[in-house]
This record gives C-alpha cells, structure tokens and sequence, in this order.
C-alpha cells in the first residue's frame, strides 16, 4: 500500500480487523506502525539503528504512540519479523503524531509533587487516579483492589524515574507528566501542554479537551453526597478509536460524567480567556504555558523577557520577546505581540522574582 496522510492512517486502523503484513525489523521505515500486543499502533520515526550487545546484533527502532507520548527506541533481535499494519504513514503524516516532553524527576522534590499517567486509551474522561505523590521521604501511590480496599504501595525516591523513563522498559500504556506541587496543573491533548482541573473547579462552559481534537462543554456540574455529577454536549468528537467516551461519537451528543472525588481525577481543558496573560505580563522565574495556541506552545519557566521596539520594516509592530527553559531542559524562544498567549502556573515569592512586567532592557532592531 502507497503511504497514506494522517487521517486516511486512522481510517485505515480503525477497524479491528485492520490488515496487517511482516516486516524484518531492519525493513522498518519511518511511516510503518507496528501491530504487536504490546506496542500496538507506536508508528515508526526513524530509520532502525544497529548495534552489538552481548555478541548478538541488535536494533534499535525509534517509534512513538500514534495518539502522542514519550520518543521511544525499541530493541529488536536484527533478523527478526515484526508485525505491522498494511497502512503505511506518508512521511509528512508523521509531523501531525504528538511529542510528549519526557517527565523529569527533580534531585529534591517537594512534599505533594505528583507523577500522573495519561493513558493512550482510557475507558473514562478524567486522568490521575494511579498518581504517584510524594510525601517527604519516599513516593507512594494508592490502588485500588479488586474488592474495594485501596493499598498505599511505596517507593524508594530514585526508583520513580525507572518508572517514568521513557524506554522500551518503561510503561507502554501512556505517558507521565510531573505537576509540582503549588503549579495550577497540567496535563497534554495533541501533544500540547492544557490546564487540568478537578472536577470541583470545572464551571459551566469550560471545554473539556480529549486526544484527537475532541471537545467537550461543561452545561453544568451538579454537586451531591457521592460526588459530582458533570454534563457534557460533544462540541467535536475525537479522531481516535478506542479512546475516551467512544459512544459520543457525533457533534450534540450529551454525556453524564459522575466523579467521586475519591481518586483526584484531572481533566485536560482549554484555558478560561480570563487566564491568558501577554508576555509583558509576566516575570522572571514564573512557570506558564508559553504561546497557547501555537504548535510551539510548551510547559517553561520564564528566563528573560525583552521588548523589541517597531522597526522600519514594520513601524506598527512590537515584540515582545520571551526566553525560557521546557520541563525537560530545552531553551526555548518565543516571540508574540502584546496578546494573550502566557498561563501562569505557577509564581515564585516575591523575594526570588523580578519586578512585573519586562524583565530585560528593551530592545531595537531594524
């Protein structure tokens, strides 16, 4: 089969009995997407690597899910076929499958930092009820068994990264995200980063965002004894299969969502216009969400912010000008007008910020 864009992949793979063909491992190409049990639907981005380990050949494959999470490289025994679907990506299609930024661990965490699990298919809407938490001295996460009784399982400080590093051993169900504690939480839809809230915080009209460009509107929450009980109307419905709320399939459909409380669900929202902040809004040291509505849009914490005066080409126009380091440590750079494009997450004491507004002399270029 000719590769195929995007959206003819997904059509291809939507149904379960979607065709599929052996491949070597060394024949992998960028654009195939792998058919095994457990590395369902990881698409191929890069050509397979080898290397000898032990004496025997091997190969690695760099893949990530088709839904978005961590890069991942794959090792395979060289020689050995590996089942992949017919429908093959167009090297183009695979600019539209999301990047997840890997979840990094900091040296010291603070008392309530968390680690959650955004599943790459989930039967229910909220996420975060298998969080990890810290409380001092060792990280712990409460499960739930199978009669009911929760169990509190805990874990040696370093141990959590082997948990969350993003490699063949790792997790194959989804990606993790760190939310320190003190930061409005975020979770990521489409591989942008989106402020997640309780379903307590949750009021009419907040859109509730799922992979696959789905979007769904809060009509009401009614608060009750066991909880709450969210209404929804399906805005656009997801792109994917096998993911959340698959039954509201269609624009208009109405949901009835219950939540507890009990397991701390988060969902994945658009920001509240109220929320937005222009660059020449924030400090040094704060942590937002940089240039929301942007495939660019990252989770940073601000380092600089300059003021580029109009020009000659374009004496209308100023920039403002941010510089910035991700969660996972690339600096980053962006550069926007005076609109809203910056959520805050999280400020530091007034003691460890600079003074509102631009940080950094202005500057003029031509």
């Amino acid at each position: 089969m000719d590769p195929v864009n995007f959206s003819r992949l997904m059509d291809e793979l939507r149904s379960v009995d979607a065709e599929t063909e052996l491949s070597l491992v060394e024949d992998l190409a960028p654009g195939h997407v792998l058919a095994s049990d457990t590395w369902d639907r990881h698409i191929v981005t890069g050509l397979p690597t080898s290397r000898r380990e032990h004496g025997a050949e091997l190969m690695t494959v760099p893949v990530r899910h088709l839904h978005g999470g961590h890069a991942l490289s794959l090792p395979f025994h060289a020689g050995r076929p590996v089942q992949v679907y017919a429908a093959r990506a167009s090297r183009a299609a695979l600019h539209q499958v999301p990047v997840i930024p890997r979840c990094v661990i900091p040296e010291a965490p603070a008392v309530g930092d968390r680690v959650v699990l955004q599943p790459y298919t989930a039967d229910r809407l909220g996420v975060g009820s298998s969080a990890f938490q810290f409380n001092g001295s060792r990280w712990q996460q409460a499960v739930t068994a199978a009669s009911g009784h929760t169990e509190i399982r805990t874990f040696p400080t370093r141990s959590i990264e082997t948990i969350v590093r993003p490699t063949a051993y790792a997790s194959s169900v989804g990606w993790h995200v760190y939310l320190p504690a003190g930061h409005v939480p975020h979770l990521y839809a489409d591989g942008r980063p989106v402020p997640a809230r309780t379903a307590d915080q949750l009021t009419d009209r907040d859109v509730i965002l799922m992979p696959g460009g789905g979007r769904l509107q809060v009509d009401s929450v009614t608060r009750h004894a066991d909880g709450r009980t969210l209404r929804l109307t399906v805005l656009t419905a997801s792109a994917h299969t096998g993911l959340h709320l698959t039954w509201a399939s269609r624009e208009g459909d109405r949901i009835e969502v219950e939540d507890s409380g009990r397991q701390g669900l988060l969902y994945a929202t658009e920001p509240r216009a109220v929320e937005l902040r222009s660059a020449a809004e924030l400090v040094v040291g704060d942590t937002v969400i940089a240039a929301w509505g942007t495939p660019y849009s990252n989770v940073a914490t601000v380092e600089e912010i300059w003021q580029q005066q109009p020009g000659v080409l374009d004496p209308q126009r100023t920039s403002m000008h941010v510089h910035s380091t991700t969660v996972d440590g690339r600096p980053v750079r962006t550069q926007t007008g005076f609109d809203n494009r910056y959520l805050l997450l999280h400020r530091p004491s007034v003691d460890h910020a600079s003074a509102p507004g631009v940080a950094a002399l202005a500057r003029s270029h031509v």
